[in-house]
């Protein structure tokens, strides 16, 4: 791998930020960033590092959670399932 997971992450929450300050549309805030996850899990995992994957996914989408409100919650949580699943 060229960056380091630890780099990758800290690029994906940035990304997320400056996704939610630009977009007004929430619900594109959410596709891209779940576009984001499927690209971080396509990478080789080892078991450690499946681990913070996962915990970076659940963190970034509970922090969206809190932007888009209640109507959204349970969408979100239906896709931090399926990721987790995975």
């Amino acid at each position: 791998m060229k960056e380091k997971l630890g780099q990758k992450i800290a690029r994906i929450q940035s990304q997320a930020k400056l996704e939610i300050k630009k977009k007004k549309n929430q619900k594109k805030i959410i596709l891209g960033v779940e576009k984001e996850f499927l690209e971080l899990e396509a990478v080789p995992v080892v078991k450690g590092v499946a681990v913070v994957a996962v915990g970076v996914v659940v963190s970034v989408v509970v922090a969206l959670v809190v932007l888009v409100g209640e109507v959204e919650r349970k969408k979100v949580r239906t896709e931090v399932a399926k990721i987790v699943r995975k």
